[in-house]
């Protein structure tokens, strides 16, 4: 059975820095939690508005911010507080991760932290993230120091991408839409990027598993045949392919170009739906003329 981690972490503001990083990103009050799970169980575990913790033996309380969860090679994130997670058949960590109090601007002033999250590793990570509308200056203290003050209003635009090869998912924090987050005025709080891997898998047509030789009928929008390559039969007529490659071809097309675009995951599931669709013509013709 898959073994499952969950932590309760409280993300340090104090000092933040982030290229290069400090020492200590986070600070874990509480013992992680260890489960043995079976393999396709949904899992929810809670995580309530407030954390109670002692720091340098002074009692804090931090604020929900989302929950992680990640298999190592892919995950998600969510600000709901009640995490709804299936359990595959590979290990997973869970995190609930908290802002701890007090101001966070510069000199204790009002501010925000902002910082990029990745959901395959489940941590922070130290990309060159962000653009400050306008600003070249205050772009390079987001990416370097991670903190952006609010004495005036701002405009964040997320980078398309990291380094571990995902794409914008999402701010928390802030007042987003899509990939621009506006930090209002005297406000404080966090700008979090999240940065997801969508993962597109074009469906198996399920063509005759012996497979087959296509002649004619993909090159020219014409009649054309196929043979066989287990060796039974002859040649099979098949009609026109030339509808059938423009759709599949489309639907590939869309579906990679919508790597890293808002609303990606949505417009990669209708591409591989109308593939799929497509494919089931194309085994159904190739029946047909059996």
């Amino acid at each position: 059975m898959p073994h499952v981690t969950t932590h309760y972490r409280v993300y340090v503001a104090e000092g933040h820095h982030r290229q290069p990083r400090n020492g200590v990103t986070w600070i874990e009050p509480n013992p992680q939690s260890d489960a043995e799970v079976v393999a396709g169980t949904t899992i929810t575990p809670y995580a309530p508005p407030q954390l109670a913790y002692l720091s340098n033996g002074k009692a804090q309380v931090a604020t929900f911010l989302f929950w992680s969860a990640t298999d190592g090679t892919d995950g998600q994130t969510t600000t709901s507080q009640t995490l709804h997670q299936t359990v595959a058949n590979t290990p997973m960590t869970l995190t609930a991760w908290y802002l701890p109090p007090g101001g966070i601007g510069n000199g204790g002033g009002t501010g925000y932290i902002v910082d990029a999250f990745s959901d395959a590793l489940g941590d922070f990570v130290d990309d060159t993230f962000v653009t400050v509308v306008g600003d070249p200056a205050l772009t390079t203290e987001a990416n370097v120091v991670g903190i952006v003050s609010t004495s005036t209003a701002h405009e964040l635009i997320a980078n398309g991408s990291v380094h571990t090869g995902e794409s914008f998912e999402q701010w928390i924090g802030g007042s987003p839409s899509g990939d621009h987050d506006t930090l209002a005025a005297g406000t404080s709080g966090v700008a979090i990027a999240t940065y997801h891997r969508h993962q597109i898998q074009l469906p198996n047509g399920q063509v005759p598993r012996e497979g087959v030789v296509i002649l004619y009928g993909v090159i020219q929008d014409g009649g054309g045949a196929i043979i066989h390559l287990g060796g039974r039969g002859g040649p099979v007529p098949v009609g026109p392919w030339g509808p059938f490659m423009e759709r599949a071809f489309r639907a590939a097309t869309v579906g990679s170009l919508s790597h890293g675009m808002r609303g990606a995951a949505e417009v990669a599931r209708i591409a591989a739906a109308d593939a799929m669709d497509a494919v089931k013509q194309l085994g159904a013709a190739i029946e047909q003329n059996q």
